[in-house]
C-alpha cells in the first residue's frame, strides 16, 4: 500500500495555529511517483482513486488534540520520508514556545492523605 498515516498529539488549543504549518510541510513531500502508481493500479483493478493530495486531519483524543497527517509515498522511501517530515515538524514547533507535545500519563495515589480535597466539617 502506498499511503502512510502518521500522527502527532498536541496539548492545549494549539492545533489551529499548527495545522496550516503542518500542511505546508506535508505538501513539500514529493508524491508524483506514488500518485502515478495509484492511478495505474486504479485503471488495472477498476477502482476509484479519490483525492491523493497530502492532507492534515484534526481529532480529539484523551491526551489532547491529534493531528493525523496523510500522504502518499513509495514503500521503499517511507522511512526516509517520515524521518524528514518529523524533523521538519519538530524544527518548526521548536520555534513556537506555546506548543507542547502530548504524552500519556497516569497518576497513582497512595491513600487518602495524598489527595488534596477539602472535606466538609459536619459538626
Amino acid at each position: 500500500m502506498l499511503a502512510v498515516f502518521s500522527g502527532l498529539g498536541l496539548f492545549r488549543n494549539t492545533v489551529a495555529a499548527i495545522a496550516p504549518a503542518a500542511k505546508k510541510l506535508v505538501e513539500r513531500i514529493p508524491t508524483v511517483c506514488a500518485q502515478a502508481q495509484i492511478r495505474k493500479a486504479a485503471k488495472k483493478y477498476l477502482i476509484v482513486a479519490g483525492k491523493l493530495t497530502p492532507t492534515v486531519y484534526t481529532t480529539v483524543k484523551n491526551s489532547g488534540e491529534m493531528l493525523s497527517i496523510r500522504y502518499l509515498v513509495d514503500p521503499r522511501q517511507r522511512c526516509g520520508t517520515e524521518q524528514k517530515m518529523w524533523k521538519d515538524i519538530l524544527d518548526a514547533f521548536a520555534k513556537e514556545p506555546h506548543i507542547d507535545l502530548a504524552y500519556n500519563n497516569t497518576r497513582y495515589y497512595k491513600g487518602i492523605e495524598n489527595l488534596k480535597i477539602e472535606r466538609p466539617n459536619h459538626e
